[in-house]
């Protein structure tokens, strides 16, 4: 069966969709934003909203303290293609 994923744009229309669940009996689960798997690292770990968000700013503190690495196009290439 599919599954329907509601995004509601407040606290009052969360209360409502709970509600309506409730009275017709509809089995529903909840998280909070921060605990939902947005994506999977290389070796197939899942990561949620938060670490992402934590991931995204060690890469932007590490370019403005300058410890990042800058790879030129050909490099990345090469490096994916193993030369």
């Amino acid at each position: 069966m599919e599954v329907i994923i509601l995004h509601p744009k407040n606290k009052e229309q969360l209360s409502v969709f709970k509600k309506l669940f409730k009275t017709m009996d509809v089995p529903f689960e909840t998280k909070e934003e921060e605990e939902i798997v947005v994506g999977y690292d290389a070796n197939g770990k899942p990561f949620t909203v938060s670490e992402h968000k934590k991931n995204i700013q060690q890469r932007i503190d590490d370019v403005r303290n300058g410890k990042a690495k800058i790879y030129s196009p050909e490099q990345v290439l090469n490096k994916i293609l193993k030369k």
